[in-house]
C-alpha cells in the first residue's frame, strides 16, 4: 500500500489512498456492477440522462472485490476518525452503491450530509 495522504480541503479532510491490487479489484467490480445493472433497474437519486444508480446494498452483492474495498475503506476510517477533540467516536457503518453514467448521463448537484 502506498503512503496515505490527508488533504485538508476547505474544512473537510480528504483521504487519498491507493489500494493494493486496485486494477484487479476494479476489473472484478466492473463485471459485478454490470451484472447487477442487467437484473436491477436501480433507483432514481441524483442520476440523470439515463445514468444508473444501484440500491444502497453494494456490500451485499459486490462479492470479494467489494468486501476488499469496504475493508480498506473501514480501515482508513478507523485510522483517521477514531477520536475528534479527544472524544472517541462510535463504530462506523458502511453502506455503498454504484453509479454507471454512459454518454450523456450525469449526476445532479447534491450533498452528502
Amino acid at each position: 500500500m502506498s503512503e496515505t495522504k490527508k488533504l485538508l480541503v476547505f474544512s473537510t479532510p480528504v483521504i487519498v489512498e491507493q489500494v493494493d491490487d486496485a486494477e484487479a479489484i476494479n476489473a472484478e467490480l466492473e463485471k459485478l456492477i454490470e451484472a447487477r445493472r442487467a437484473v436491477d433497474q436501480g433507483v432514481q437519486r441524483s442520476n440523470a440522462g439515463g445514468g444508473w444508480h444501484s440500491t444502497q446494498d453494494f456490500p451485499h452483492w459486490s462479492g470479494d472485490a467489494g468486501r476488499r474495498l469496504i475493508q480498506e475503506i473501514g480501515k482508513l476510517v478507523r485510522e483517521n476518525t477514531t477520536t475528534i477533540g479527544g472524544v472517541t467516536l462510535p463504530a462506523w457503518t458502511i453502506e455503498g452503491w454504484a453509479n454507471v453514467s454512459g454518454a450523456g448521463a450525469s449526476n445532479k448537484h447534491h450533498v452528502h450530509g
